[in-house]
């Protein structure tokens, strides 16, 4: 029976079952087999890899997203510290500002305004070796041995505007001649300089030093017109001191002069007295009661001879009368042989 179907099989064309056929065929189907197992494998494999990718990427995206919200805040963070940093440094400053607000004296102090450097987050002080410490010494800024020292403080505070200090423009012409306050604004690129501005500080204090004093004490917070005031005020008073003084110093020195005047004519005129005294040559007179009392005390030898710009000092100064000096044996009166009348002889 079997033979018969092998035949019949071979009657069609059909190949015969044979066992090296039945090999090929279960090697072919396991090729088959094996290829698409290795296909589906190569495709869940790839599958894999691209779920594995986006999931990479997605928590990549995420941790980048982390950190771009963790660097927001400490942006943040920077921020918030910065103006806090930054509402410090205005408060110190305002409150050195306003102490100076009440220094008006040339004796009062001026307390240093700091500035705030917004790239080290630090105030910086004003260079001690220029910044004035009294209002005297912020007062001599305008002097132009002190320019060098304007010029470093206004570097230090960044002050602006310092290329027009004192040039006058066209518009400001305009500002003063017009009587019409709705007069329109010129447009600055309209203005018409009358002069070219400054290059450097320097050059601007030398043109307007008032206006850079200005500018410096709006720096510290200085009254600068209150201060002006009082500059003059001490000025005038010194001033008007010193006329004083010199006044009574010469009236002084006049009533001195009067006084010493006075008492050389009261030497004088008593020297000319003493010399009045009747020598005992011209011969006796009678003495009256005030030359009694002269002839008991007799001028000494060192008030005759001596000459009037050899007197004593007491008599200089106050014309005293002189102590009585014992006589000598050799007075004027024993050297000439005579000898004052007794009491006997006039009774």
């Amino acid at each position: 029976m079997a033979q018969v179907t092998t035949e019949t099989h071979a009657d069609i064309g059909m190949p015969s079952l044979t066992s090296s056929y039945i090999h090929q065929e279960l090697s072919r189907f396991a090729d088959i087999q094996a290829r698409g197992i290795r296909y589906e494998f190569q495709q869940q494999e790839k599958r894999t890899h691209d779920q594995i990718k986006e999931q990479g990427e997605r928590t990549r995206a995420q941790f980048e997203d982390v950190h771009a919200r963790f660097d927001l805040v400490q942006t943040k963070q920077d921020l918030m510290q910065a103006k806090q940093d930054l509402l410090q440094a205005t408060q110190v400053i305002i409150s050195a500002r306003q102490s100076n607000q009440t220094a008006y004296r040339l004796t009062s102090r001026i307390y240093p305004v700091e500035m705030f450097d917004t790239t080290k987050q630090i105030l910086r002080k004003p260079p001690e070796d220029s910044f004035p410490r009294w209002v005297g010494n912020f007062w001599r800024l305008k002097q132009p041995r002190n320019w060098s020292k304007l010029a470093k403080l206004h570097e230090f505070y960044k002050t602006d505007g310092w290329k027009r200090w004192g040039v006058r423009s066209f518009e400001d012409v305009n500002g003063e001649d017009a009587e019409d306050e709705a007069q329109e604004e010129v447009e600055e690129e309209d203005e018409i300089e009358l002069a070219p501005g400054h290059t450097s500080f320097a050059e601007a204090i030398e043109y307007a030093p008032d206006i850079a004093l200005s500018e410096l004490a709006r720096h510290l917070g200085l009254n600068y017109d209150e201060i002006g005031v009082r500059v003059t005020n001490a000025l005038v008073s010194d001033i008007s001191g010193r006329i004083t003084a010199q006044r009574s110093k010469r009236a002084s020195s006049a009533v001195v002069d009067v006084m010493q005047e006075g008492k050389r004519y009261k030497t004088l005129g008593t020297r000319e007295t003493d010399a009045k005294i009747p020598s005992p040559i011209e011969g006796k007179q009678t003495p009256s009661p005030e030359d009694e009392g002269n002839d008991r005390n007799p001028p000494s030898p060192t008030e005759v001879n001596t000459p009037p710009g050899r007197l004593p000092l007491r008599d200089l100064i106050g014309n005293d009368v002189p102590t009585r000096i014992e006589e000598s044996p050799r007075t004027i009166s024993t050297r000439i042989g005579w000898k004052p009348p007794s009491t006997s002889s006039n009774s």
